[in-house]
């Protein structure tokens, strides 16, 4: 994580010396001293870019799925880290399809759990961005939901908070669905998993319902209308 970090860094003050040495015209020697720092950095981020990604491979792939639960979260939370440390490298289906095929971990809980809270953190970075997030949305958007009822308590409300925040960015397919697939949850009484329901209520099945008061409203309205007219 410390060298996707690094890798971010580097890559700020790569943008940073090339629009310092865009900005006006530079005296020669200036400018040679620009080029020649825009040359180092580069590089530099090119060594970084290649031990990222040969620890991905070596290490990353190699422990995901690890037999130890520990092992697995910690590279999921690690993955979940770069991610949202260097969104232009790491911001792609190619490294967000792992996090989405360990919702799958039927084994742990904390597995999912934590993969749960890195996609929170990835969402909420990334809300100016979401649209780099669309595909990998779609497709794991219905076990999203599914995990809503899940098995272990924990995962329910981490899953719950999710969907909220989902519905938030406006990024289901289908809103309103969502929310009726979730409303089971009610029944179990725990007060974590309620805890986290009643947010999505309020915000969304409220609203869908007074909207479609409204609808009805208008179209009863209209119906008056045209018999008047009649008359």
């Amino acid at each position: 994580t410390r060298l996707s970090e690094l890798r971010k860094a580097l890559s700020d003050k790569i943008e940073g010396k090339r629009k310092q040495a865009s900005t006006g015209k530079k005296a020669n020697k200036m400018a040679a001293v620009l080029d020649a720092e825009i040359k180092r950095a580069e590089e530099e981020s090119d060594i970084v870019a290649e031990m990222v990604t040969n620890l991905f491979e070596t290490v990353f792939l190699q422990r995901y799925r690890d037999t130890y639960d520990e092992i697995r979260s910690c590279c999921l939370g690690a993955l979940g880290h770069c991610i949202v440390a260097d969104k232009s490298a790491f911001l792609q289906d190619t490294y967000l399809k792992y996090l989405g095929w360990m919702l799958n971990d039927h084994e742990s809980a904390t597995v999912r759990v934590t993969t749960l809270l890195q996609l929170q953190a990835i969402y909420k970075a990334c809300a100016k961005e979401k649209e780099k997030l669309s595909n990998f949305t779609a497709r794991f958007e219905a076990r999203f939901i599914e995990m809503c009822s899940d098995v272990d308590a924990k995962v329910q409300c981490e899953a719950l908070k999710f969907v909220n925040q989902l519905l938030d960015l406006s990024m289901l397919s289908a809103d309103q669905r969502a929310v009726y697939e979730v409303l089971p949850v009610m029944q179990v009484g725990d007060g974590a998993q309620l805890k986290a329901l009643v947010p999505l209520l309020q915000k969304h099945m409220w609203a869908a319902s007074t909207a479609d008061s409204a609808t009805q409203q208008e179209r009863a309205s209209g119906k008056k209308s045209k018999k008047g007219k009649r008359k």
